[in-house]
């Protein structure tokens, strides 16, 4: 029996949701963290301390580099891809004209020196 295969999409897909599991297990808050310790006493004027919940900056998912390509190397292709198609259809032109005045003669009658 072959094993099923995952395309590679399916992997990218399973690969970042691992990463935001890991990124939400780490923004989860503990109770020891938020914790105030009642052994400090407070004035009855000053404000009550805040607790410091240690926040990890979230990074973009990298979504975008899945169905997204850059527009510079999008223009680079799009470029070399019209520059030969001009250059191939130019040869093939080129070809059908000089056929069509009789090539062939033409090319029997000049003489290379061998």
């Amino acid at each position: 029996m072959s094993k099923k295969r995952h395309t590679k999409k399916e992997k990218m897909l399973v690969r970042l949701k691992r990463q935001l599991a890991q990124q939400q297990s780490k923004l989860k808050i503990t109770t020891e963290e938020l914790e105030v310790s009642p052994k400090i006493s407070y004035p009855a004027v000053a404000s009550m301390p805040t607790t410091k919940i240690k926040q990890t900056k979230e990074e973009p998912t990298p979504l975008k580099n899945i169905y997204f390509y850059d527009p510079a190397l999008i223009k680079k292709d799009l470029t070399k891809t019209l520059i030969l198609s001009l250059i191939f259809t130019g040869i093939i032109l080129f070809l059908y004209w000089f056929l069509e005045k009789g090539g062939q003669n033409l090319l029997s009658s000049i003489k290379l020196p061998l």
